[in-house]
């Protein structure tokens, strides 16, 4: 294969096939090692390859009006996990160390008792 197949390649995976950005980076390490460990040529001319773009994902925040609507319709056990989870703050990709939870909440000089929960606000004591 020469510059034109390698180069079509690639960019076929990017724009006809719509791989993952680690799938065409994959298959282009794949490349440059043939080449450049096995053949002993260098490929300058893949500044044209067309890469593949890794998908933006917008997180999903709700306003306090629906947090508070979907916490006024749980009840029981449903209602208890999801304070406990929004109270502590715990989300889906969350932090496996509480050292690194706390500097985000500012409580590194101020303590625990320092964080407070946004449903303290909604649901006073």
């Amino acid at each position: 294969m020469g510059a034109a197949e390698v180069t079509a390649f690639l960019t076929a995976l990017a724009v006809r096939e719509r791989v993952a950005e680690s799938t065409q980076n994959q298959a282009l390490n794949a490349l440059l090692f043939l080449y450049r460990e096995i053949l002993g040529v260098e490929l300058p001319w893949l500044d044209d390859v067309i890469r593949a773009k890794r998908p933006q994902h917008l997180p999903t925040v709700l306003t306090r009006d629906e947090v508070r609507t979907v916490l006024e319709r749980l009840d029981g056990v449903p209602c208890l996990m999801v304070l406990l989870l929004y109270g502590a703050g715990l989300r889906l990709l969350g932090h496996r160390d509480v050292s690194t939870t706390m500097i985000y909440t500012h409580v590194r000089n101020r303590g625990p008792a320092a964080v407070r929960s946004p449903a303290d606000r909604m649901f006073p004591s």
